[in-house]
């Protein structure tokens, strides 16, 4: 075989296994993963949300420390443990941190405004007997780890979530 046939070879046998590769199955799978964008840089945002997403974001958190632990977080830390559970890799510094802020206090340090149930923290769900029992509310107070009765310290006409997720409004 001449060195010239070899060197033609050379160069088309890998020009034909990308093109049989390329409308093969597997071809398919490259090309949508290069069109899907996940290999772009992600872009950092900043956070913004709703007092009804942000419970919801909340209470998915406390839920995913219940199945973990077995009980909601305790009192005296439930911000901390439900926060280690929220952040995104897709919000700019500190921005994940705001998911714990009721809307009217982002930008007021040490003001958080939210409150989980004295009644549920550090409990097991199946233990609480009433699936309209409060986990998590807006409250007049804007301490960090607040952990108290809602009807004392609920914010009046603010939201909360029970421990079946259900949103809905203080008195």
């Amino acid at each position: 075989m001449s060195k010239k046939k070899l060197l033609i070879g050379c160069a088309v046998m890998p020009m034909l296994i990308v093109a049989v590769v390329w409308i093969t199955p597997f071809g398919n799978a490259v090309r949508d993963i290069i069109g899907s964008g996940i290999l772009k840089e992600a872009k950092l945002e900043k956070f913004s949300g709703t007092t009804d997403s942000q419970l919801r974001l909340m209470y998915e958190a406390a839920q995913t420390h219940h199945q973990s632990e077995e009980v909601f977080p305790e009192g005296k830390t439930w911000m901390d443990d439900v926060l280690l559970r929220m952040k995104t890799q897709n919000l700019l510094p500190g921005e994940a941190e705001k998911k714990i802020v009721r809307q009217d206090l982002i930008g007021q340090p040490n003001r958080f405004g939210f409150a989980m149930n004295s009644a549920a923290a550090g409990k097991y769900k199946g233990d609480l007997k009433d699936p309209n029992l409060i986990l998590l509310y807006t409250s007049k107070s804007s301490s960090k780890n607040l952990c108290a009765d809602p009807t004392m310290e609920g914010l009046s006409g603010g939201r909360g979530i029970t421990i079946s997720g259900q949103l809905l409004s203080l008195p």
